[in-house]
């Protein structure tokens, strides 16, 4: 597959805007093969759920067209009313899936996915091989890495993280210990590495980046620091020069 940047000089993303030309007719104006901006575990559905809103734990999942502006609209329910859940995709593989939560008075292990293409309720997946709550979660497409978070914050810690297989339901399978003994901490990954970034190990918070390799199992390494001390936070990818 030909290199776009590498033969005319042109970033991928501003293409359009310095030939004239749109992305998707690229192939047939100058010849050049153009790889799909969709990655292995991304699509073009956002697809939102669960929270608090001041007064009780909620089910509902919105969903938006991510290429176009405007308001979220109904997708269905989770299983459970929660917040502290966290999602990932597989992207053009279909399926979304919610790994547990805390509804308030205990953390709960059921995860749900949906079929990213069509709205309707969540269903049943399997359980976290650990109750927990505030994940960290990554995904290359075919495998969901998350980290337990025990406790969320009922303030149990926990080095330990499992993946799912997208295709077929089931229980999760333990993939490693993360470098630090932590809850509430953000990840993302550009579909090769998972980072697993900051959280809370009481008393205090961290700063530590953990890296993975979805496709393999093993204990987490160390990738950096983060510029401040969190918890709580969230990442994602771009994955800038990793079309799929």
């Amino acid at each position: 597959m030909a290199d776009i940047e590498t033969i005319i000089g042109v970033d991928d993303a501003d293409i359009e805007k310095f030939m004239g030309v749109s992305r998707a007719d690229i192939e047939k104006v100058i010849g050049v093969d153009m790889p799909s901006l969709v990655n292995a575990w991304q699509g073009d559905r956002g697809v939102l759920g669960g929270g608090y809103d001041g007064s009780s734990y909620v089910n509902v999942m919105d969903y938006v067209s991510i290429a176009s502006l405007g308001n979220a609209q109904d997708f269905g329910d989770l299983s459970n009313g929660m917040w502290y859940c966290r999602a990932e995709s597989s992207g053009t593989g279909g399926r979304i899936v919610f790994y547990g939560g805390h509804d308030g008075s205990s953390d709960i292990a059921q995860i749900d996915y949906i079929t990213t293409a069509s709205t309707g309720n969540a269903q049943d997946f399997g359980d976290t091989h650990a109750t927990g709550s505030a994940h960290g979660a990554s995904s290359n497409g075919t495998r969901g890495v998350f980290s337990n978070g025990v406790g969320g914050r009922n303030g149990g810690d926990s080095t330990a993280y499992g993946y799912i297989t997208f295709a077929s339901t089931g229980n999760t399978t333990d993939f490693g210990d993360l470098t630090e003994n932590k809850q509430s901490h953000g990840a993302a990954g550009n579909g090769t590495r998972g980072l697993h970034a900051g959280g809370y190990i009481h008393p205090n918070n961290s700063a530590a980046i953990d890296y993975v390799t979805i496709a393999s199992t093993g204990d987490a390494a160390d990738f950096g620091d983060l510029t401040a001390i969190a918890q709580s936070i969230n990442g994602a990818s771009n994955c800038h020069g990793a079309l799929a």
